[in-house]
């Protein structure tokens, strides 16, 4: 029987990538044939099927083997939407790439006026970049418009490529793939997503003719982080944000408004089965006045007309009986999704969208496992629920909470009542595989705020929701040693654990009695997500993620039981030990992971901060070691503890206090040499590296350039270290520096630059840290033009640059004592000028010790107090090259 539940599924999905290849290849006389060969044979297997299984033996199975052909109809052209079809057979075809993730609505209705504007202001012109906005309310359907234009106007572009541009993570995500869309690129799951970002960049400026559609933006900042640089392709943006169309860098825009009633009735109408709009003995007229009626009552949202149909054609549900519904008291007794009331509804808007969701969820009810799922789809982000997070469970058994126990039946009773009433949509296998559901977050929404009425019922659900995540994700690495093969997992589901925590903080804030309950497994699962976005040098929402589960951590440290509940195995809930112990380990991760963003991105600004939290952190491990002692968890617990002493050294190095630092690499290796357990390389040459740097700020510049060679010898230069070696190699180049071997030095930058450049992209600031370097040791060798060059590529456009302000600044007084060394004093001083400028108001935050730096008389100093000035207020491992002075 599973044999044949794959053949089917299998068959059944791939039937849109059949129609792809039709039409691609329209005039293929032998493909058509081969086609409908295999189109009868599907529908034989089928027919033998039903009559194998209507013995008896298998007749539960009946209806679901009847449920593939209704799935088909459904999710028509969910594969063919996806990337363009493969050329067969070797033919010379050029390849178009067509990267939509969502199947074409057959049943879209009007927008005729809106698409021609689109049409007009997104022609292809390979002089000029064109851009138009499409703003509108939620639930207008900006997104279905853009969906349609994608679709009609398909031969006009050579390539038609949809990114996701809700928020940071999901934008980061979908725009980094676009050469692997276009398949001109393989993707490889590294940190590196800024290298991603960058191929995603050349891609659009060495193609014309594409359409890139940006999809729910909401930020300009993070638009314009996005936008391509170069002077041609056409942009479709969606936003609910007015103002983007006030941005510099559009040329246009579509405002999209609410239906008017005719068009209203109409797209209504056209969700509906030819007899099913009214009662037998009522004309089209009459459905076409109720249909008029109930478009009124909700505004003329598109949204809601679209669910409201979906409640009526898929049960015994009448036009008439939608519209009693909508019309119904708003102080009825028994309505189960009514939460608002006249009183508390701030808008006649938001009191039209509960009614109509209301008839869409109430009139005709959903099975209650499909309502169950809905509420943990309200919990997830809208966009790209994986199937297998909801679905594979029911084989596996481990969290049937919904009572099912095949994939038939959640076919069934979930999947199918949720796609038939347009409540989700779902799409068969993309590029890796994988099918997937979307719901509107307007829909969201209104199913969170029903559940927020029963407390019980939204700890369940998010509980439910947790547990879900925390099978498919990876364990935490205790040890925080990146595992490059998980990446894709953290990818794929991260946007999902960033919704739990929005909804978690936002509830917690405006609702603390609503909120659900703090629990030990949400706080591992954000720390482990915020883990992967740090290594993805997504700052700030790693940041907030982190925070959050640093901070429900804390809540249950300090409560008093040692016993916790959690959603466990089958829907129940199960009593674990978890020890303060346990939870300490969690939140010392949280701030030791915190302190390494704030660190590497904040500059002088947070170096405070940072010292606060690596002060917490150690204070952490002590207690989690000497509580460990004797234990199982010993060697973690000193592991744990000599990497707290290693990073409260860089710290110190940090703000310059090197013989303080240096106590602290003496206690980690004390602590590391110690172990009955080997460690791998990197855990020793570490320490060594850092002890290297105080050696250099002590002014021992030969011992800190032995002990930087021998670090950099212990990593392999090869395979997962490599991301290690060019850091180590940096340092080691910066010994040479002080060493006065700059030639040598230069030699190490250039090709560590070359591998920063592989392995982070042009724009990283390992990259840009090499750059600096060469820069200033080609100006050190009298080699002024290139030197210039150097630094002018180094230092870019500052706005687009995920270098750190401190590192911008310095950058360009180097580059204004180049171009004094060139002799164009003017240039040379304006630059100076701006440059100290934007340091003097850093130095409020913090100073480099050693140094009075009085921000008024900055431009009186000397050009040595100068350079160790800004070469002090970077951090450290952005390197600094005036330690030995």
């Amino acid at each position: 029987m599973a044999s044949i539940l794959d053949a089917l599924d299998s068959v059944t999905r791939s039937m849109p990538r059949f129609e792809g290849y039709m039409r691609l290849y329209p005039e293929r006389g032998p493909l058509r044939r081969a086609l409908y060969n295999i189109y009868c044979h599907f529908l034989d297997f089928c027919v033998d099927t039903v009559r194998f299984l209507r013995h008896g033996l298998f007749s539960e199975l009946h209806l679901g083997i009847l449920l593939y052909p209704q799935l088909a109809f459904h999710e028509k052209n969910a594969l063919g939407c996806h990337a363009h079809c493969q050329p067969i057979c070797g033919s010379a075809v050029t390849r178009r790439a067509f990267s939509v993730p969502r199947a074409r609505n057959t049943r879209f209705f009007g927008r005729t006026v809106e698409l021609n504007q689109l049409k007009d202001n997104l022609a292809p012109d390979p002089h000029q970049q064109r851009s138009c906005v499409l703003h509108g309310m939620t639930g207008v359907g900006k997104s279905q418009v853009a969906l349609q234009f994608c679709y009609t106007r398909r031969n006009d572009f050579a390539h038609i490529i949809w990114v996701e541009a809700e928020d940071e993570m999901r934008l980061a995500e979908t725009f980094s793939k676009i050469p692997h869309k276009a398949g001109s690129a393989s993707i490889h799951h590294t940190s590196a997503i800024l290298s991603h970002i960058e191929a995603a960049q050349d891609w659009l400026a060495e193609h014309q003719s594409w359409l890139l559609v940006f999809d729910n933006a909401d930020s300009a900042i993070l638009l314009k982080r996005y936008w391509p640089k170069c002077l041609h392709g056409s942009i479709l943006v969606t936003t609910q944000n007015r103002s983007l169309a006030h941005c510099d860098w559009i040329t246009s825009e579509v405002p999209l408004e609410l239906l008017n009633d005719d068009d209203g009735a109409g797209l209504l109408l056209k969700h509906l089965p030819m007899k099913k709009p009214g009662r037998a003995t009522t004309s089209p007229n009459d459905d076409m006045k109720t249909a008029r009626k109930i478009s009124q009552a909700v505004s003329g949202l598109p949204l809601l007309l679209a669910h409201i149909a979906g409640c009526v054609a898929d049960g015994d549900i009448l036009l008439e009986d939608a519209l009693q519904g909508l019309n119904r008291s708003w102080s009825e007794e028994g309505h189960v999704f009514d939460i608002l009331t006249p009183e508390t509804a701030v808008s006649r808007s938001e009191r039209n969208v509960n009614r109509g969701f209301n008839v869409a969820l109430h009139l005709n009810k959903l099975p209650p496992a499909a309502m169950a799922v809905l509420r943990i789809m309200s919990l997830f982000s809208a966009h790209c629920i994986p199937q297998e997070l909801l679905s594979e469970d029911s084989q596996e058994l481990k969290l049937s909470f919904l009572r099912i126990t095949n994939t038939v039946q959640f076919c069934r009773e979930i999947r199918v009542p949720l796609v038939s009433r347009h409540l989700v949509e779902f799409h068969g296998p993309v590029e890796d595989g994988t099918a997937f559901y979307w719901i509107h977050p307007l829909l969201q929404e209104k199913v969170l705020r029903d559940m927020k009425r029963s407390p019980a019922l939204l700890q369940q659900t998010f509980d439910q929701a947790v547990a879900l995540l925390t099978r498919v994700l990876p364990e935490f690495p205790e040890l925080m040693v990146p595992a490059i093969d998980q990446w894709p997992l953290h990818q794929r589901y991260a946007p999902h654990v960033q919704r739990l925590e929005e909804v978690f903080s936002r509830l917690e804030s405006l609702h603390r009695h609503h909120s659900p309950k703090s629990r030990f497994e949400f706080a591992k699962l954000l720390v482990g997500t915020g883990y992967y976005l740090y290594e993805a040098r997504l700052a700030k929402t790693g940041l907030r993620i982190l925070k959050t589960g640093g901070s429900i951590c804390e809540q249950l440290r300090s409560a008093t039981p040692r016993v916790r509940w959690f959603f466990g195995p089958k829907g129940t809930k199960e009593r674990v030990s978890v020890t303060r112990q346990d939870i300490a380990k969690f939140e010392a991760a949280s701030l030791q992971i915190s302190w390494a963003i704030i660190a590497n991105t904040q500059g002088l600004k947070g170096r405070q901060k940072a010292m606060e939290c690596m002060t917490e952190v150690l204070q952490l491990r002590k207690d989690y070691a000497a509580r460990s002692c004797g234990s199982e968890d010993s060697f973690l617990g000193q592991v744990l503890l000599a990497n707290a002493h290693n990073d409260m050294a860089c710290q110190l190095i940090d703000a310059g206090m090197y013989s303080e630092a240096e106590g602290h690499i003496a206690l980690s290796e004390t602590i590391k040499q110690g172990l009955q357990q080997d460690l791998p390389p990197f855990e020793y040459a570490e320490p060594m590296k850092n002890l290297a740097i105080i050696k250099l700020g002590q002014g021992k510049v030969d011992e800190g350039l032995q002990l930087s060679r021998r670090a950099s010898d212990m990593l392999r230069k090869d395979g997962p270290d490599d991301a290690a070696y060019t850091n180590f190699r940096f340092i080691y180049g910066t010994c040479l520096m002080s060493a006065g071997r700059v030639a040598e030095a230069l030699a190490v930058f250039e090709e560590d630059c070359r591998l920063c450049r592989q392995i982070f992209g042009d724009t990283s600031a390992y990259t840009r840290n090499n750059l600096y370097a060469k820069a200033l040791a080609l100006y050190q060798m009298g080699q002024l033009k290139e030197a210039r060059s150097t630094i002018t590529n180094c230092i870019g456009d500052p706005d687009d640059s995920f270098w750190p302000r401190e590192c911008i600044i310095r950058a360009e007084y180097l580059h204004s004592l180049i171009l004094e060394a060139l002799d164009e004093p003017e240039q040379a001083m304006g630059l100076k000028r701006a440059a100290l400028d934007q340091l003097g108001d850093l130095l409020v935050f913090s100073s480099p010790p050693g140094i009075n730096a009085d921000t008024t008389k900055l431009h009186d100093m000397k050009k040595e107090g100068l350079a160790f000035l800004v070469d002090h207020a970077v951090h450290f491992e952005a390197g600094r090259f005036t330690l030995h002075q």
